[in-house]
């Protein structure tokens, strides 16, 4: 047994000729020209040690039952020289760097050469001549110059069966494996990988643009020989990770995550403490406009009446403003369309916008019609009778509405008086002396700016004036009595007589309108 010790500088660390049942452990060989060298032993151990800069790290021939396991050997010319061996094992050592070849094996057999990283040397990563019965697999073997990998008949009569995989689902990761297909051995056996493996490898996905409300997912296409963890993040935030079995990995990315730039990154590592990243730019955008909930309608209202209409749009991202194209009319507060002061009658065209935070919008147009359905109030005087002759005889009539417009008198079926009414209350007496007897009708009609209107009719009867006259005798003998009647009285030319101010076309009368107090 031999170990816990540091050989520098010199020919040999170590040299074994014809010996049995060497143990060598945690050792440290280092500027030597051979770090161990055994010829013609049986049962050699090398297990943890360390090899750097040697001319041969380990240089062994002419031996049964060997097994180097654990070994880092790095910077040598040749990192393993195996000559003739028969009955070993080399495994979980990792060779970098050496001058020529990582492991040569000459004319050896039956041995298993299994979880060994092998890379970046100036020639050869592994390999075989005249060797047979090896099998090989679970290698990471990588980034030699010439060859990964090389299998040569060299000197034997006949074709070597070395297997360069576990002959069931496992065989060696390499550097230049394409990703699909056996991987064949150079060299003149005609070998290959039939499970052959990257060593740790990631296909970078595309960045991408996601709709938001929209579930996606990143995929990243990866495969490593031997698999460790994974963790996920996002903006440097951890959002999943555990053991990975060297498969595929996949995250979604799910449909609530607000709009913005995410940079989503991949980091795996291996069990032989090999580690890579990958990242994807995701962008979350949101191009989609409202909705409204209950699509806004034509509204009417009375004139004189306030306006208020409640609006309801949605978004994912919300609504943050709602606009109306009518702002010397209109206002929107809080999704509530009001009026800004008490509309003229008519109709308002307008345009209605809900925008979300990202400043997408629905739309509606409506139409506001401000209406005037209530025709005028007007009083209703009695129907009137005078005795011909008689003056001061007038119909006053008293009138309002919020819109007035007009207005006319008729006289029979003839218009005897019209003009404006500008006034929301009024009043109007109309001077009916001088009729001639008989029945007079009188009808007053009064328009306002809805196109409503409204009447009323008088009948205005004059009568015979009918007056007895008796005289008294200057004696009782003589007396007479007489009787008369008083002629009719001519017709007048209707005067009239209005309260107020109002323009008329009757020449034959004067017109007032009278403004009453609302």
């Amino acid at each position: 047994v031999i170990e816990d010790s540091v050989i520098q500088e010199g020919n040999f660390g170590i040299l074994l000729e014809k010996v049995s049942s060497v143990n060598i452990s945690e050792m440290v060989f280092q500027n030597l020209r051979y770090g161990i060298f055994a010829s013609k032993c049986s049962q050699l151990k090398s297990i943890h040690n360390e090899y750097e800069e040697c001319d041969f790290s380990i240089f062994v021939q002419s031996i049964d039952d060997a097994i180097i396991s654990h070994c880092t050997i790095t910077k040598a010319e040749y990192g393993l020289y195996l000559s003739s061996i028969d009955d070993f094992a080399v495994t979980m050592n990792h060779i970098e760097g050496s001058k020529f070849d990582g492991l040569n094996l000459a004319s050896c057999t039956n041995g298993n050469v299994t979880h060994n990283s092998i890379e970046e040397n100036q020639r050869h990563g592994i390999q075989l001549i005249s060797s047979d019965n090896i099998r090989i697999y679970d290698n990471e073997i990588g980034w030699n110059k010439e060859e990964n990998a090389v299998d040569s008949i060299g000197t034997l009569p006949f074709v070597p069966t070395n297997l360069w995989d576990d002959g069931n689902s496992r065989g060696n990761a390499y550097s230049d494996y394409s990703g699909s297909g056996r991987y064949k051995i150079p060299g003149t056996s005609g070998s290959e990988d039939r499970y052959p493996s990257y060593i740790l490898f990631v296909a970078s996905p595309a960045d991408m643009t996601i709709e938001y409300g929209e579930e996606g997912y990143v995929l990243w296409n990866a495969s490593a020989l031997h698999p460790d963890r994974y963790h996920i993040t996002t903006n440097s935030e951890v959002l999943e990770g555990g053991q990975w079995d060297g498969g595929p990995i996949q995250i979604t990315i799910p449909a609530n995550r607000y709009p913005g730039e995410y940079l989503y990154s991949l980091h795996i590592n291996t069990t032989t403490n090999r580690s890579i990243s990958d990242d994807v730019h995701v962008i979350i955008e949101d191009t989609n406009s409202p909705v409204w909930v209950i699509y806004p309608e034509d509204q009417s209202i009375e004139g004189g009446e306030r306006f208020s209409y409640a609006l309801q749009a949605s978004d994912l991202s919300g609504i943050t403003e709602y606009w109306v194209n009518d702002t010397s009319n209109f206002e929107i507060t809080n999704g509530i369309l009001r009026d800004m002061h008490v509309l003229s009658l008519g109709d308002y065209h307008l345009e209605l916008r809900a925008y979300d935070a990202f400043d997408n919008y629905c739309f509606a147009e409506i139409i506001i019609a401000i209406e005037d359905t209530t025709p005028p109030d007007i009083s209703h005087p009695p129907d009137y009778e005078y005795t011909l002759g008689a003056t001061g005889n007038q119909i006053e009539w008293t009138f309002s509405d919020d819109y007035p417009i007009s207005y006319e008198v008729l006289q029979g079926n003839d218009r005897i008086l019209e003009g404006i009414w500008n006034d929301t209350a009024s009043s109007l007496g109309l001077n009916i002396d001088g009729l001639s007897i008989g029945t007079h009708i009188f009808t007053l009609i009064i328009y306002d700016a809805g196109g409503n209107s409204a009447s009323d009719e008088v009948t205005v009867s004059v009568v015979e004036d009918t007056t007895t006259t008796i005289e008294t005798p200057t004696s009782i003998e003589s007396s007479t009595t007489q009787t008369s009647t008083t002629t009719d009285q001519p017709d007048l030319a209707f005067p009239v007589l209005i309260l107020g101010t109002m323009i008329s076309t009757a020449l034959l009368a004067v017109f007032i309108l009278a403004k009453r107090e609302h």
